[in-house]
């Protein structure tokens, strides 16, 4: 289990990964908050967040991982 994560919550590692400006990290805040982001700030690297979804087979986390679309950061891109 991942610190902070509950032993009967099933987890999910979402690597979200894309062009820069295609609103990756605009889909991770809007299921955060719930609200949309129209203000462009590029991404730095990867930023993780959980994100807990409840279904009516109990709660399922995904760790959204939320990776830098430019290009000095296209290794991390194109290893996926």
């Amino acid at each position: 289990a991942l610190p902070g994560q509950q032993a009967d919550c099933p987890s999910f590692k979402l690597v979200i990964v894309g062009d820069g400006g295609t609103g990756k990290t605009t889909f991770v805040k809007r299921h955060l908050t719930g609200e949309f982001e129209k203000k462009y700030e590029p991404t730095i690297g990867v930023e993780v967040h959980p994100l807990d979804f409840f279904t009516n087979c109990g709660k399922i986390r995904f760790y959204c991982w939320d990776t830098a679309g430019q290009e000095k950061f296209g290794g991390l891109r194109d290893g996926y």
